[in-house]
């Protein structure tokens, strides 16, 4: 039998992957046309798995890992080995067996692919203890080791993050802000993943001891509150400690978070049409990341706002998010906001009279204003008793020859005003969601906001209806009801 000769691409492969049995694979045709999809796998215990291995089927032929100390901490290695149980987490003890075993084998059968692993959940870990949040030790290494990897072997495709954590929070207070904030974070950071790049978690023992009302009810509200999430139910699965799930759960454990993979379906909402900023905030959205994908991220001035699930809210004077947005002649701008009676600024770019002679705004003064300093001044959009005690959608609109709406969206009775200013006089300063650009009395507030949208036309009464109603619809998706 003469002897097979290396070309180019096999070399390539013996470089990238420091397998011999993966190259001898690829020589003789197995894979060669195959995908490779990459999952990274992380959490604490439960997601190592603590359950003795059933001997039951394997990981499929080619499935393979990044073991964590292979890399670790230099990720200057990227070998990966044939993954078999226990999978290489930080802290696997002999015959752990995980539910990314049967995960793999049902995604391996539903999509044809090959899979690789990147094991990096560590028994005992939460956010609270520091291992989470990002730049602690277990979060830097599974985005590094994910980065490292995937640069070494750019055909491979990274497909999403499996989670399972929570034990360790059981009583942290700060947990949603923590975990939902590492959700947002983790996607930035890996180079290869984005906003949409799945996230599944998985749901705690029922009634087990690793189990409150406080680390159940996060994880149960993230789908809602966390697009491109979803909460695998662990209804039903048993286990020896109550804390650990046993081999039979976790075998029904990773068949349902393949099936709660595969159908995936609360993507980020799409932007309204023609927005050059347009933002959802909540607990999911703490990097104040723009559906439009425009780059035009939001950035603290001031104290960081307080996050609810739902909204964030506001410190009060010279606080606020910034936009990269400068005001343009012709303006939208639209927000949804829970009403209450102290002044503050909504939105905009208005200053100090002293400071500035133009500008525009939303406030709050004994009701609902708008303000253009020097065009057509202050004036009343809605009376106090006109303003819902819950959310109100509220909007100002403004072309360049000073023709101007303001609005506030009610299900019964729709308010507005128009008119014509004395002329358009736009700033050169970037337009803010809350006070950032006037630092006085009596605007020191703290307006608590679901949604914010610029636009850089002047908008209809008739699209200012429009866009009413698809903001109700989408608060409605995350438990807001809006007037």
């Amino acid at each position: 039998m003469p002897i097979k000769e290396f070309s180019t691409a096999d070399l390539n492969t013996i470089s990238r992957t420091n397998s011999v049995s993966n190259v001898l694979k690829k020589i003789n045709g197995v894979g060669s046309s195959t995908e490779v999809h990459v999952f990274l796998l992380a959490g604490q215990s439960n997601m190592v798995g603590r359950a003795a291995f059933d001997s039951g089927t394997g990981y499929p032929a080619g499935t393979l890992q990044y073991p964590q100390p292979t890399g670790y901490p230099t990720y200057t290695d990227t070998t990966t080995i044939a993954a078999s149980p226990p999978l290489d987490h930080w802290d696997e003890n002999p015959g752990d067996m995980g539910l990314a075993l049967q995960f793999t084998i049902d995604y391996a059968s539903a999509t044809g692919v090959r899979v690789v692993l990147i094991p990096a959940a560590d028994g005992g870990t939460g956010f609270v203890s520091n291992h989470w949040n990002p730049g602690d030790a277990q979060y830097e290494h599974a985005v590094d080791a994910t980065n490292a990897l995937m640069a070494a072997n750019p055909d491979w495709i990274f497909k999403g993050i499996l989670w399972h954590q929570g034990e360790a929070d059981k009583t942290n207070s700060n947990f949603k802000v923590q975990f939902h904030k590492m959700i947002q974070q983790m996607r930035e950071d890996i180079t290869v993943a984005d906003q949409n790049t799945p996230f599944i978690l998985g749901q705690l023992l029922v009634g087990g001891g690793g189990t409150s009302v406080l680390n159940s009810a996060v994880l149960t509200n993230t789908p809602t509150y966390n697009y491109q999430t979803a909460l695998v139910s662990s209804a039903s699965l048993t286990s020896s400690d109550n804390l650990h799930f046993d081999a039979a759960s976790l075998r029904t454990f990773g068949t349902r978070y393949q099936t709660d993979f595969s159908g995936l379906s609360n993507p980020y909402p799409t932007a309204e049409t023609g927005a050059v900023g347009h933002w959802i905030f909540g607990t999911g959205n703490q990097l104040y990341i723009d559906l439009t994908g425009s780059a035009t991220n939001l950035t603290e001035n001031g104290t960081t706002p307080t996050f609810d699930y739902n909204t964030l809210q506001i410190a009060g004077q010279a606080d606020g998010l910034l936009s990269a947005i400068t005001e343009p002649s012709n303006l939208t701008m639209c927000l949804v906001f829970a009403y209450t009676v102290s002044g503050y600024i909504l939105n905009g770019t208005l200053t100090t009279s002293a400071v500035s002679s133009n500008g525009v705004s939303m406030y709050i003064s004994n009701g609902l204003w708008m303000n253009e300093r020097n065009g057509f001044g202050n004036l009343q959009i809605a009376t106090t008793s006109d303003l819902s005690s819950g959310y109100n959608f509220v909007a100002m609109s403004v072309d360049s020859s000073d023709n101007y709406i303001g609005y506030l969206g009610d299900s019964t009775s729709t308010t507005v005003i128009s008119g014509t200013g004395s002329g358009r006089n736009a700033s050169t300063r970037a337009l803010s969601v809350g006070d950032v650009h006037y630092n006085s009395f009596p605007f020191v507030g703290t307006p608590k906001i679901a949604e914010a949208i610029f636009f850089d036309s002047a908008k209809t009464e008739a699209e200012l209806d429009d866009i009413y109603t698809r903001s109700v619809a989408r608060m409605s998706a995350r438990n807001i009801t809006v007037n």
